[in-house]
């Protein structure tokens, strides 16, 4: 049996950072990456960074992070930093979640607008 990790870096990561962006992801892939983050962000901000289980939300974060800073080099950031794009990527995922199950159009997130403070222009069709 394939891992989950193995299966992400196959299915999405291989793909590049467009593909970790909440709307290229398949329904499987954001149900896991949500699943994986409702249960790993806490109100406390304590997240098992060493869990095989943050594999799936940490991988899609750092490839859109090394993309967005032209791919270069490694991503380093201080850990608050990557709390505050992991919690940032999870509002995505649940953005995306929403527009999948109802009838509401935004603007989703792209390379270049994903982190930062971009406001959403939504509408119900």
């Amino acid at each position: 049996m394939i891992s989950i990790q193995k299966k992400f870096k196959e299915e999405v990561l291989a793909h590049g950072a467009e593909a970790c962006l909440p709307v290229n992801l398949s329904d499987d892939w954001i149900r896991a990456i949500d699943n994986e983050l409702n249960a790993y962000i806490i109100p406390s901000d304590i997240v098992d960074i060493h869990s095989n289980e943050m594999y799936i939300a940490l991988s899609a974060v750092v490839a859109i992070v090394n993309a967005k800073n032209g791919g270069g080099s490694l991503f380093s950031a201080i850990l608050a930093d990557l709390f505050k794009k992991l919690k940032q990527y999870h509002t995505e995922i649940a953005l995306e979640i929403f527009r999948r199950h109802t009838k509401t159009k935004y603007d989703p997130a792209t390379l270049d607008n994903i982190f930062t403070n971009r406001n959403l222009g939504c509408m119900k069709l």
